[in-house]
């Protein structure tokens, strides 16, 4: 079955994300090459005050993670 950690796993390898550390947590984040597709990493805060990061996807990066999906699931 093909799974969010699946892709986000291939998109990493492929450089189309890049991990950082800040303090004691991981990122995934969108690298030059995942902005050059619509992958965008966005900072926010939780209702109860932690700060996080997320990847926005638009809809050229969602056609390009649709265009793949065979390599991805292999």
């Amino acid at each position: 079955a093909l799974s969010v950690i699946k892709i986000t796993g291939w998109l990493l390898e492929n450089g189309y994300l890049t991990e950082e550390v800040r303090g004691e947590k991981r990122n995934r984040v969108a690298s030059q090459r995942g902005m050059s597709i619509g992958i965008s990493t966005v900072d926010g805060v939780s209702m109860q005050g932690v700060p996080y990061r997320k990847n926005l996807y638009d809809s050229r990066a969602q056609r390009f993670v649709v265009d793949h999906l065979d390599e991805i699931s292999q």
